[in-house]
Formats: structure tokens, sequence, C-alpha cells
């Protein structure tokens, strides 16, 4: 069961970095750093199977491609920016995870360009 291999490697980062923080706050910091990356690794082989999914049911229902990449640009970029932030913010850098989370919401605005724009050619569509 996958969800016990992650949890139990959090448990045990989790521990490690209570037990050397005491000793030494940088190495504790590089091992929660290290546990969430092998989380991540874990995650992986997921994101592989969701993604070849989303692109079969996009494929059979013909939803187009410049729809769909946006979407996982957009889960993406909050994962990545939420995981860099909480780093930052482990080490006692506030103010540099709000610079990453007003970036990652800028940028998914961004992304939603492309959507929005197909959303209301899909209703003056309908009203037309």
């Amino acid at each position: 069961m996958p969800i016990l291999k992650i949890c139990i490697t959090v448990i045990i980062g989790a521990i490690a970095v209570m037990i050397i923080r005491e000793h030494n706050k940088e190495y504790a910091l590089y091992i929660g750093t290290a546990c969430g990356i092998v989380v991540l690794y874990f995650c992986l082989g997921y994101i592989a199977e969701i993604l070849q999914a989303v692109n079969t049911i996009s494929t059979d229902y013909g939803i187009r491609q410049d729809i769909i990449e946006p979407v996982f640009k957009i889960t993406a970029t909050t994962y990545i920016a939420k995981f860099s932030s909480d780093i930052l913010k482990d080490a006692n850098l506030s103010s540099m995870s709000e610079k990453i989370e007003i970036f990652a919401k800028l940028y998914i605005l961004f992304l939603t360009i492309p959507i929005l724009s197909e959303l209301m050619n899909f209703i003056l569509e309908l009203l037309g």
C-alpha cells in the first residue's frame, strides 16, 4: 500500500528532524527537504499514469490539448510553489516564501488566459 510507505517515510523523517534539530538546525533542514523529495519521487509514477489517462480521455472526447495543458501546468505550479514555499518557511525565510506564492498566483492567472478565451468563445457561440 503506497500511502503506508509515504506515511512511514514522513514519520521517520519527522522524527529524525526533531532529534537532529536540537544539535544542528541546518542538517535538520536538509533532512526535511530530502524527505519531501523522496515523497515526490513516490508520486512520479502516479503522475505519469494520471497524465496518460487524461490524454486518453481528452482524445476520446475530442478535447483540445491547448485546453488540457494549462490545467496540468496550473496543478504543477501549485504543488511546486507550495513545496518550495514550505521549504523556505522551514528555513525561516518567510519573505522569500511569500514572493514564490505571489509569483505562482500571477503565473496561474497567466495560464488561465487560454481557458478564459475559449470559454468566452463558447459563450458567444451559444448566444449567436
